[in-house]
């Protein structure tokens, strides 16, 4: 039943990060490595030395930020900094490693918060939560890129919408999920879902053309 939530991310991964042919395969380890080492630490500093008093039952605003910040930001975040800490090599090559770091980041962090909440045997949080990461990191990938190509090139005045839409990309899968956990606005579930389904096919295959 949790072959889903741990191979799903991983086995996708691998499939389309071997699908890119600009690099090879030993230019993705690192990230890869360092992604996986991070969730490690994340999960494991949480698990051992962070006492959380946070109720679920707040609200759906208070859920959606909390989830966010905490289960998405903050992993991603430390992911990055210390990625760009550590590796030598250009800025276009740590931006077209994004997909490759967000994911082994959260090939750990992502199953041990379905396993730190209540309701860690639902269908919602088993299938549909790692699909809707998998589509949230192939977007979020499409759009970094698109707003770094446009800086490279001068041409700032299109980084307005990108970074919109990066926003509601990076809270759209905790306002899915808090919309699923509260019982709240179905319809509206699966409008959301089908547009990460959507920008998230096109931005894999926008990802794979560069």
């Amino acid at each position: 039943m949790y072959l889903f939530l741990f191979f799903s991310i991983p086995i996708f991964s691998f499939w389309y990060l071997m699908r890119i042919k600009k690099f090879s395969f030993s230019q993705f380890v690192f990230p890869v490595i360092l992604g996986f080492f991070i969730s490690i630490l994340f999960a494991f500093v949480r698990k051992f030395f962070i006492i959380s008093n946070y109720c679920i039952l707040y609200s759906i605003v208070s859920y959606i930020f909390h989830e966010t910040l905490i289960w998405l930001l903050f992993p991603a975040v430390l992911s990055f900094a210390v990625f760009f800490l550590l590796s030598k090599d250009s800025n276009q090559y740590k931006i077209d490693m994004i997909y490759a770091l967000l994911a082994s980041t959260f090939f750990v962090v992502l199953p041990y918060s379905v396993f730190s909440g209540f309701d860690k045997n639902s269908f919602f949080l088993l299938f549909i939560k790692p699909l809707l990461y998998i589509f949230v990191f192939l977007s979020i990938e499409f759009l970094v890129k698109q707003c770094f190509y446009y800086i490279s090139e001068g041409n700032k005045s299109k980084l307005l919408p990108l970074i919109i839409l990066f926003f509601i990309m990076l809270f759209m899968e905790p306002a899915i999920e808090a919309l699923w956990y509260f019982k709240s606005l179905f319809v509206l579930q699966i409008i959301l879902s089908v547009f990460t389904l959507v920008f998230g096919l096109f931005s894999m295959i926008k990802n794979s053309t560069r």
